[in-house]
């Protein structure tokens, strides 16, 4: 990227890089933040775009605007991007008890857990969570004892009904649950993002496009 005001608007935001991959972000349970090196090889965008410092190992707080995503649509051709998808991060509960702790994700109507985690299939009901349902990963549904058909509470009035349970993986997805986007940023009373993930073209070339 040649453009200064390009420069200065990615730099401003913050970008975190992974070859193929996507840097984990968990805060809770120290075995899941053991299984950072073997999910630094299963995540498909290769750039997330966060603000400026984030922890890598927390989940990112929704401090982006909505007018950063026509920015960066506008930027697809100059940088090579193929896909953006926006992204916000709920954890709730906590401590060492795997089942104690929820990690959500609100996918926007694009995003399916697929993109985010390829390889990612439903074993009961669907893949997709939108409009308003959630899926959920296969130990979570295990530790939890989370079934289809099944409600969870993201906030005062913000509740899903559990419309998929994803095969074991080995991977975050195991653990974490997808929901609306929308419906998460409501339940987090916020209009903004937590992170962008980037997919770029084949041709791209990571390191050259985060600069």
């Amino acid at each position: 990227m040649k453009s200064r005001p390009v420069r200065s608007f990615l730099t401003w935001l913050g970008i975190l890089v992974a070859t193929t991959s996507m840097i984990l972000f968990l805060s809770f349970g120290e075995g899941l933040r053991k299984a950072l090196d073997s999910e630094m090889q299963n995540f498909g965008p290769e750039i997330r775009i966060v603000a400026a410092g984030t922890s890598a190992f927390a989940a990112p707080l929704p401090e982006l605007s909505p007018d950063m995503l026509p920015k960066l649509e506008a930027l697809k051709d100059e940088i090579g991007i193929e896909t953006i998808s926006p992204l916000v991060v709920m954890v709730k509960g906590g401590g060492f008890s795997p089942a104690s702790g929820f990690l959500f994700y609100g996918l926007d109507d694009q995003t399916s857990p697929e993109l985010f985690l390829p390889g990612a299939k439903p074993i009961e009901g669907r893949l997709q969570p939108q409009p308003d349902g959630a899926v959920v990963g296969f130990k979570k549904a295990e530790q939890s004892n989370l079934k289809i058909g099944k409600t969870l509470r993201l906030g005062r009035e913000q509740e899903v009904e559990i419309v998929g349970i994803l095969e074991e993986t080995g991977t975050l997805s195991d653990s974490a649950i997808f929901v609306p986007l929308k419906v998460l940023q409501d339940a987090m009373g916020t209009t903004n993002y937590g992170t962008f993930l980037l997919n770029l073209d084949n041709n791209v070339d990571i390191e050259k496009a985060s600069q």
